[in-house]
């Protein structure tokens, strides 16, 4: 790691604006997989359709929902 970053006072230099992107970004990614894959799994394996499905789909638009938000804090 570079050292003359670390002495930088916050706000001057390096931004961590792509790295609160990526974050912001990979979790409803990973969850979106685990989502589909649920979905998957129970309607055509199992042949049942569970209603807490739903409440996890509802979860997960939350999480994009607030990804997005993230996305246009850090731009605004």
């Amino acid at each position: 790691m570079d050292v003359s970053l670390m002495s930088k006072p916050y706000g001057q230099g390096e931004t961590l604006v792509p790295q609160v992107i990526v974050g912001a970004w990979l979790v409803p990614a990973f969850a979106a997989i685990f989502v589909c894959a649920r979905f998957y799994t129970t309607r055509r394996i199992l042949k049942s359709k569970p209603k807490e499905n739903w409440f996890i789909l509802v979860a997960l638009i939350f999480s994009i929902l607030f990804s997005v938000s993230v996305t246009i804090r850090v731009f605004t």
